[in-house]
């Protein structure tokens, strides 16, 4: 009987480890994992600023003329839209902008579906790429991307007074080509 109960606790980290991996596969647990990452990358998105080195801001509602042969990813989509111009921020101007970057709120259900962005955004420690979104004021969202789940759509507070203030900020530096159906950002809320 002995031998058989130690047979027994040696079998049991493999048998829990093929219940986590069936639960895993055939009952979508993949899902908890990934969504729980995606949750926590969307929010560590502007929060998460501490030795960013460098952040690239590129300009992504230009007009046809300004078009460089840049491009910037728009993942969820899986295109590249072109860059209309980009600027590299280092020292006193990237503190400024992540300033106003980190202060960002980001919510899951403040989002619409068109993403119209404006600018697109890289975030750099030393050389090592560790944020890539790109911005739409007019829906409220930012594209996360995690593997293995892929891109995704997530929302921030765009109308926020602090949310105005990054727009401006960005326009003040590489202005952008309004369509004329959406109104100038504004410092009124």
């Amino acid at each position: 009987m002995r031998p058989r109960l130690q047979q027994c606790i040696r079998s049991l980290p493999w048998l829990l480890l093929v219940i986590i991996g069936l639960h895993l596969v055939f009952c979508e647990g993949w899902k908890d994992v990934t969504f729980g990452r995606f949750h926590r990358k969307a929010q560590g998105i502007f929060s998460d600023v501490g030795g960013i080195t460098e952040a690239r801001i590129y300009l992504l509602m230009g007009t046809k003329e300004q078009q460089t042969k840049e491009a910037f990813p728009i993942r969820p989509y899986g295109i590249s839209e072109p860059a209309c111009g980009s600027i590299v921020l280092t020292g006193d101007k990237l503190h400024a902008f992540l300033n106003l970057w980190r202060w960002q709120s980001p919510s899951w259900g403040r989002q619409a579906l068109c993403h119209a962005p404006a600018y697109g955004f890289r975030l750099y420690r030393a050389s090592t790429l560790v944020a890539e979104t790109s911005i739409c004021w007019h829906c409220s969202n930012f594209y996360v991307d995690v593997w293995p789940f892929g891109s995704g759509w997530y929302g921030f507070d765009a109308d926020s007074k602090i949310a105005q203030e990054l727009l401006n900020h960005c326009d003040s530096l590489l202005p952008y080509a309004r369509s004329k159906e959406s109104p100038p950002a504004s410092n009124t809320k």
